[in-house]
């Protein structure tokens, strides 16, 4: 009893505390409408529920620790009550926050492995795709490629399987980021290069934060500036309509890459800045050493070599402080599926082939003993 008053009172503590700053963004009338269902004290799936729907609710205005105490509680109740679907999409929203915006990456593992276990063992396999997907940004957020890109591939199995077009662009745009961080060009070309086609062959309808971002990138890759920063124009644009902070700090990154590769400085130089500047005010981790890094390369190259120390210094704090050793996720396994397969099917063989290799050995003992049997006759 004494935990659940607890964490009552810590709901209602919440609540009055969310009306000042981003928060005023929040449609007070559906808001209304998710308290009324915790004023009724029950404990079950409606409960989650709700608890869920606040945390999207203050994620989409950037107050993400509001967000993450939400989901924690829509996760604890959900497993106070043994229901598996609710706890699935809890573990999920919380993998999601721990990893996209407080980058805290054995946390984030921790409820994606949850969720991997609770898809294969309890029938929810539609979900096995957001799983990888998680799974692969997470490994490339600590650099483990190789395991980022055989989770990414695995998404667009599933992708596929589904024919979900602006899925599929996601998940190649995100493969190709992943070649691209690697060094690889040409395959990250060819990734990026399926965005376009998919993109292009929809008209641009509905292209998503990515797919826009990356078809942007792809031109800038390809030396047509003009048409590169014409969409990151654009982009910038809707996500500042759009109040979507976490992308415009993105893309002022981006921008800003776009302008130093062409020598002009001061363009990148206020572009990163207004970059960093978001991002510092809104809690963005990713996106402050986006900037910072690309801050670091604007001075270097000008000249100002105090100045990109500086910048510098900064990045490789706030990396120092996020890089972590994580261990193998709980779906390592599906990875090598196909060799399994194949180590099976050998196994299966193995004594017909060794039968058939004991019959040979004894046709050419006999027939060598006949010939030495006719030779000294």
């Amino acid at each position: 009893m004494l935990k659940y008053l607890n964490t009552k009172f810590l709901v209602l503590f919440l609540l009055l505390f969310t009306f000042s700053g981003r928060s005023q963004s929040i449609d007070s009338l559906k808001l209304d409408s998710l308290i009324y269902t915790l004023t009724l004290e029950k404990r079950d799936a409606e409960t989650v529920n709700t608890y869920m729907l606040l945390a999207n609710e203050y994620m989409e205005v950037m107050d993400y620790s509001i967000a993450l105490t939400y989901a924690n509680l829509a996760y604890d109740l959900s497993t106070e009550m043994n229901n598996k679907a609710v706890e699935l999409d809890a573990a999920l929203l919380n993998a999601h926050i721990y990893l996209a915006y407080y980058l805290d990456y054995k946390r984030a593992l921790s409820y994606y492995d949850r969720a991997f276990i609770l898809a294969t063992e309890h029938g929810f396999e539609d979900r096995l795709i957001e799983i990888y997907r998680g799974y692969s940004s997470l490994y490339a957020s600590v650099k483990e490629y190789d395991l980022a890109t055989e989770f990414n591939k695995k998404a667009i199995i599933e992708a596929g399987d589904q024919a979900n077009d602006q899925l599929l662009s996601d998940l190649h745009a995100y493969g190709g980021s992943i070649y691209e961080e690697q060094g690889d060009t040409i395959k990250a070309l060819e990734k990026y290069k399926e965005v376009l086609t998919i993109e292009q062959a929809n008209n641009f309808i509905g292209s998503s934060r990515v797919a826009l971002t990356t078809v942007a990138h792809y031109y800038f890759l390809i030396g047509e500036i003009d048409q590169s920063l014409d969409l990151y124009r654009k982009a910038l644009v809707r996500f500042e309509r759009l109040m979507d902070y976490r992308w415009v700090a993105y893309t002022h990154a981006e921008m800003a890459n776009v302008y130093l590769q062409e020598g002009r400085f001061g363009r990148a130089e206020k572009h990163a800045l207004s970059g960093l500047s978001i991002a510092r005010d809104y809690g963005l981790n990713k996106e402050e050493a986006d900037n910072l890094r690309i801050l670091t390369k604007i001075y270097r190259q000008g000249g100002d070599e105090k100045s990109a120390q500086k910048y510098q210094k900064q990045y490789q704090q706030l990396m120092d402080s996020l890089m972590v050793d994580i261990p193998a996720p709980k779906a390592a396994s599906v990875l090598n599926e196909t060799e399994v397969v194949e180590t099976t099917t050998d196994n299966y063989l193995k004594p017909w082939v060794n039968l058939t290799l004991i019959l040979l050995i004894v046709i050419v003992v006999v027939l060598f003993s006949g010939f030495v049997f006719k030779s000294n006759k």
